[in-house]
């Protein structure tokens, strides 16, 4: 149980710390996703530490049929409820199949 309840709490200041960066954040053109990815990927960096600590969030989703990514926003939420809709960056001209936000 008190495993769960700080878990909880980094993952809420993690979200809290993305909706911070990502107010005053420039889209800036990322490299592709990993190979293999299909559908939504979420990396975390570090992937565990301290409240207070900073972290790095790079979302993904690629499309599983090839089409161009329809998504222009990702919805940060938690426990159901919307925190902030952030824009993803600008799509690759080389490979619009994707979309990627980083903060």
């Amino acid at each position: 149980m008190w495993a769960g309840r700080w878990l909880r709490r980094v993952v809420c200041f993690a979200l809290v710390a993305v909706v911070a960066a990502g107010l005053g954040a420039s889209a800036v053109l990322a490299g592709p996703p990993p190979k293999g990815t299909v559908g939504p990927l979420l990396v975390l960096d570090p992937v565990n530490g301290r409240a207070a600590g900073s972290i790095t969030v790079d979302y993904w989703y690629v499309d599983p049929i090839g089409n161009k990514c329809p998504y222009t926003s990702v919805d940060i939420s938690w426990d159901g409820k919307v925190i902030v809709s952030l824009p993803v960056d600008a799509l690759d001209p080389a490979d619009p199949t994707y979309c990627h936000l980083a903060q």
